[in-house]
């Protein structure tokens, strides 16, 4: 069970992240309906929490030699809040350069879709499609598009995406 320090810590934590999201998809919203005449549908978040318990005992025994004896346990558990999103119409706030990045990978892959959609125009109209992105964030707060494997510290967040052409 989650005490209730970490409680508000995990809330705030959430809060912030959710934050930045906000952000990052108002930047998406504005700039793909404008240049890529698509407009934002849904967003998924799949916004993850861990919760580690540790516990150690030890002691030391002297009785012609000593001797030490000790032992640990430590368990970490994940858990997922998601967040389905229906976005407002009005216009968002735009800044915080951290999550210009995010927002970049987003539209990129959006811009993708929609160049796919008119090369094969001819054979196919496309009229959905979803766009899913990784995001780590880092102790510092910073959000972080995972394109590729390797080792990293902080937390990681997925989230999906549903747009409509015009």
């Amino acid at each position: 069970m989650i005490d209730k320090m970490e409680e508000t810590a995990t809330s705030i934590a959430l809060t912030d992240v959710v934050d930045s999201f906000r952000t990052a998809l108002g930047i998406v919203k504005a700039r793909t309906r404008g240049d890529l005449k698509i407009t934002l549908t849904k967003v998924d978040l799949c916004l993850k929490v861990e919760s580690k318990t540790e516990a150690k005992a030890g002691g030391k025994f002297v009785y012609f030699v000593p001797i030490e004896v000790g032992g640990s346990h430590e368990s970490t558990k994940t858990h997922q809040l998601i967040l389905s999103l229906i976005p407002s119409p009005a216009a968002a706030d735009l800044g915080k350069a951290e999550a210009e990045e995010l927002a970049d990978a987003i539209v990129d892959l959006a811009a993708a879709a929609v160049d796919i959609k008119q090369r094969v125009a001819k054979d196919f109209q496309l009229d959905t499609f979803s766009i899913s992105v990784d995001v780590g964030v880092s102790r510092g707060g910073k959000l972080q598009v995972i394109v590729g494997g390797g080792k990293s510290t902080g937390t990681y967040h997925k989230i999906d995406l549903s747009f409509r052409t015009r």
